[in-house]
């Protein structure tokens, strides 16, 4: 009796092994024969899909029957093909519980732990647990394969994929004729330029008088700009558009602690603004700062940061640290030296925010997203902004997995904007990755910040517009108020010591030491380059001006107009 039973399970295993071999034979000659995108959706299924919730009797039940599960009234009894002897019974939601312990974790956060396997799956052994995962995917295979297969059928009549546009490339009706002169002519432009010097030749003498007569008039910036943005419009788009499929890998970067440089020709702004709306803005918060813009500091970003992200509580700098850092020149973090040439304070400064915010974004799960639009520009270009935003970046990496807390998005157009700013040491903690985006968009924004106020004093001198005193001067005070709206608050709480000064002490100047000494007494600024830099953003918009070859400075209005500025409030 007893050989009897054992030839039957013999039987039994041989013949349920000849059925799984047909099973995985199916599944392996339907990803063989699937289309990429029929075997991604299959493969999301069978690695994120979650049996729990689901009907057991109506939807898993059929399929569990037929690979050899056996039902012994209330609960389920394992088939033969179990590697073990000892084969178990389980209820319904236990089989569930089991076969989606097998499936990725579900994490909100890249910050966040993966969850410890329970005793279940821990007292397996190697065997049991590949089985109990062959029989996970053989049943998401066997539910789900049909519908897969229907939606792609549905998906493929008269959808060809969309075809990338390219950007024209005009040739010369001239390329490839015959001159008797110079034979064939490969170079059409030169051709070109040959036909037309011979007629200004001809034409020369009647030209010259006209040209005396008519004095030439160049097109304003503003009309600069808009021939600009109407050049080639939908060819860069589509050109810009073509980068979208990577941006998924541009964020994937990141989260692996790599900072993201693009380069290449062309304005990148545009492109950058739609990575950071359809990636970054969904996975964290985000930063975007106009380094093109001369007013930009690194001071300014620091202070912003802690205004935003740290509810304007300002961290405190190790003070001995900073004495050793001035002592000896650098200190070794990990094997990264900060700082090399740049300020110590501010880079302990920047030290210690990364650090606090590494400790916040284990709560709130949501890194900071830098984003740099010309990392090369004036108000960055230089050792101290650097080496304070790598230290930045860099100490702020997470305790729990070693991710950074702040990831660096940036572009770069100088052409030898590397080899001015980074060494050896600054590139191996900014971890650069590199990526070359040729957009071919023309640099507006980038030039106007510069160039725009003279164009509108030329053109305003042009159309012969007369303003009066009183006009000026109510356009000067609004235009002033506008500016405070948007000043960082540290820079708006330097300019009200400045106003103080002159107000309760009824000076015209105040110098540069007294200033300096009740900005350090009411911790405004930390430092005499801080306050510089400061004092030289305020003069770029027009508040205050300096006595020439003296170090004095004021807020050129009267007395109602500094108690105005004293009183001033942010809407927000």
């Amino acid at each position: 009796m007893v050989d009897n039973d054992r030839a039957t399970t013999s039987h039994i295993r041989d013949n349920f092994r000849s059925n799984e071999f047909s099973i995985v034979s199916r599944m392996e000659r339907w990803f063989q024969q699937a289309t990429s995108e029929e075997c991604d959706a299959m493969l999301s299924l069978q690695l994120d899909y979650r049996f729990a919730g689901d009907v057991f009797t109506t939807m898993w039940w059929t399929l569990f029957q037929r690979m050899g599960f056996k039902h012994t009234g209330l609960r389920y009894e394992l088939p033969a093909s179990f590697p073990s002897e000892k084969r178990k019974e389980y209820g319904a939601n236990d089989m569930y519980k089991l076969l989606d312990s097998f499936a990725i974790p579900q994490l909100v956060s890249s910050y966040q732990k993966e969850e410890t396997k329970s005793e279940t799956i821990a007292s397996m052994t190697p065997e049991e647990a590949r089985w109990w995962k062959r029989i996970r995917r053989e049943l998401i295979f066997h539910k789900f394969h049909t519908d897969i297969e229907a939606r792609a059928v549905k998906r493929r009549p008269g959808n060809s994929g969309r075809s990338r546009k390219r950007i024209p490339t005009h040739k010369s009706k001239s390329a490839g004729k015959y001159s008797k002169k110079n034979g064939f002519a490969t170079d059409a432009g030169a051709e070109l330029y040959i036909r037309k010097t011979s007629k200004h030749a001809k034409h020369a003498r009647a030209n010259k008088k006209f040209d005396q007569e008519h004095e030439i008039v160049f097109p304003s910036i503003e009309e600069y700009a808009t021939a600009a943005l109407d050049y080639q419009k939908d060819d860069l788009r589509a050109l810009e558009e073509s980068y979208y499929p990577t941006f998924g890998e541009w964020r994937f970067l990141t989260a692996t602690n790599q900072s993201l440089l693009f380069y290449g020709v062309g304005s990148k702004q545009s492109l950058l603004n739609k990575f950071v709306e359809m990636e970054l803005k969904p996975d964290g918060d985000v930063l975007v700062i106009n380094g093109f813009d001369k007013a930009v500091a690194i001071e300014l970003i620091l202070d912003l940061i802690v205004h935003k992200w740290l509810n304007g509580r300002d961290v405190l700098v190790d003070a001995y640290e900073t004495h050793l850092i001035r002592d000896q020149g650098s200190t070794l973090t990990n094997g990264i030296s900060f700082p090399r040439h740049g300020d110590p304070l501010l880079v302990q400064r920047a030290i210690a925010i990364g650090r606090e915010l590494s400790h916040q974004v284990l709560t709130t799960l949501r890194p900071l997203y830098v984003v740099i639009h010309s990392i090369d520009g004036i108000g960055l270009r230089n050792h101290t902004a650097q080496e304070a935003l790598a230290a930045l970046i860099y100490h702020s990496r997470t305790a729990v997995l070693g991710q950074n807390a702040i990831r660096l998005v940036a572009s770069i157009d100088h052409v030898n904007g590397p080899l001015l700013m980074w060494d050896s040491t600054l590139n191996a903690s900014f971890q650069w990755s590199w990526k070359r985006v040729s957009t071919y968009r023309p640099y507006i924004d980038e030039v106007m910040d510069s160039k725009l106020p003279d164009g509108q004093k030329v053109t305003n001198r042009k159309r012969g517009t007369a303003t009066t005193t009183e006009q000026r001067h109510q356009k000067t005070k609004q235009s002033t108020f506008d500016v405070l709206a948007s000043l960082a608050p540290r820079l708006t709480q330097s300019l009200h010591q400045l106003v103080r000064l002159q107000v309760e002490q009824k000076l015209e100047w105040v110098e540069y030491s007294a200033l300096k000494k009740k900005c350090q007494l009411n911790f405004t600024v930390s430092s005499d380059n801080q306050l510089r830099v400061f004092l030289r953003e305020l003069m770029d918009h027009g508040i205050v001006v300096s006595d020439n070859g003296n170090p004095r400075y004021r807020v050129p209005y009267g007395t109602a107009g500094l108690k105005q500025i004293l009183n001033f409030k942010k809407s927000s």
